[in-house]
Parts: structure tokens; C-alpha cells; sequence
């Protein structure tokens, strides 16, 4: 949807299935969205990045709340340095 309101759109997920299906449907539509299929909670913030928008991905269990939490931290901070710039 956020693609075909004219924004680039990327996103990463580590399903090679989901991702592959995101680019055939991309294409189809002719919209500005790229699926690249990497881990999520390494993946470089590009500077042009106006926001992230992350859905369904954080739960804060117990077992992975340091996890998320650095992840979101992370987010927030690339987000910030690269309006800095």
C-alpha cells in the first residue's frame, strides 16, 4: 500500500518465499518496493530513510526483550543521525 502512495518501499525479512513473492507483486504493480531477503536486526538503516515501520515483529517476551529492545534503540538512533546529516 505505502508503494503505490508513491513511496520507495523496502523490505527485509529473512523468508526468501515472502520476499520473493513481494518483488513478483512490486513488479506487477510497477511500484517503487524492493523485498531483500537479510536479518532484520542487522540491517543498515539507509540515510534517505524517512521511517521504519516494523509489523508483527516485536513481541518483548521475556527471552528477547534486551534483544528488541537494543533493535528498536538502534531504529531510533540510525533514524536520528541520519536526519543529522
Amino acid at each position: 500500500m505505502l508503494g503505490e502512495l508513491g513511496y520507495k518501499v523496502v523490505g527485509v525479512d529473512h523468508s526468501t518465499v515472502g520476499i520473493n513473492q513481494v518483488n513478483k507483486e512490486a513488479e506487477k504493480r510497477n511500484i517503487d518496493v524492493k523485498g531483500i531477503v537479510d536479518n532484520v536486526f542487522d540491517f543498515p538503516i539507509p540515510e534517505d530513510t524517512d521511517f521504519v515501520l516494523l509489523d508483527s515483529m516485536l513481541h518483548f517476551y521475556k527471552n528477547v526483550i534486551r534483544k528488541e529492545t537494543a533493535f528498536v534503540n538502534k531504529i531510533l538512533f540510525e533514524l536520528k543521525k541520519a536526519k543529522c546529516l
